[in-house]
């Protein structure tokens, strides 16, 4: 059999990532949710606790939700029929992508280059605020800022309007919407589809401290054994072909997933 090499390829690999990168894991899972790490079609059923590599892809079916964090504070929450990678992760920074679905994302203080969350038509650079997105199977994309600033940028398009590419700075209670072939446009005020969200950003400001206090502390290969334990599950489901060809580049969508439960093996008998 040949897994056994490349199963042994992902573990080397999720060594070097766990020495250097951000702490990111998943931190809570409703309904159904999977993981698909990077380079791969094959997903795993999501777990909490389960710790992240870079470009590890996090997708969620109808009535579904995950929450990913670090240690320092930032928290995402993903809704149903979505998909977010953590592209990039940094201490108290990184590049993050929202191919599809809704995010409310808390950042803590950012050090360097800061955040940056990249969605089909733009990309928001953010150093420490509250932002809720939501990206439609369309890719067209709705933002909401809660507190602080965000600059957004559109994606570099050829259908894009010529001209030179220029940033909007969306402030606190401010939104911005954009499309496929357009530029982001600003707007004065929360855009409608987000506004019910908002409440929601109460619960996650006080989950912040909860996370901290009780983050547990793991060793890089602790963090390895847990993602081999999530990944054994791996080969019982494999991604439809349509999904595989979406995988393929970054700017396309990813259509919602359904995740089997973890199939059981029958004891076996005494003798």
């Amino acid at each position: 059999m040949k897994r056994a090499p490349i199963f042994l390829a992902v573990v080397l690999a999720c060594a070097s990532a766990f020495g250097a990168e951000a702490d990111y894991r998943i931190t809570a899972v409703t309904g159904n949710a999977a993981v698909v790490p990077k380079d791969s079609t094959i997903a795993s059923p999501a777990r909490a606790g389960f710790p992240l590599a870079p470009g590890d892809r996090i997708v969620t079916d109808a009535g579904g939700g995950a929450e990913v964090a670090a240690r320092e504070g930032t928290v995402f929450q993903l809704g149903e029929k979505s998909s977010f990678s953590v592209d990039e992760p940094r201490p108290s920074g990184g590049s993050f992508r929202l191919a599809l679905g809704r995010l409310l994302a808390k950042f803590a203080p950012a050090t360097g280059s800061g955040y940056q969350v990249a969605t089909p038509v733009a990309v928001a650079a953010v150093r420490g605020t509250e932002l809720a997105l939501d990206v439609a199977d369309t890719g067209a994309m709705n933002a909401a800022v809660v507190e602080g600033e965000v600059a957004f940028r559109p994606v570099e398009d050829d259908t894009t309007t010529n001209g030179p590419v220029r940033e909007e700075v969306v402030g606190a209670s401010q939104g911005l919407t954009a499309e496929p072939g357009k530029r982001p446009e600003k707007l004065p005020s929360i855009p409608v589809p987000l506004v019910p969200a908002l409440a929601q950003f109460k619960s996650i400001r006080e989950r912040v401290p909860s996370l901290r206090e009780h983050w547990p502390e793991l060793a890089a290969g602790e963090r390895i054994r847990l993602r081999q334990e999530a990944l054994r599950e791996r080969i019982r489901w494999q991604i439809p072909e349509n999904v595989r060809q979406n995988l393929s580049s970054p700017r396309q969508r990813v259509a919602p997933l359904r995740v089997p439960p973890p199939s059981r093996r029958p004891a076996r008998p005494r003798r």
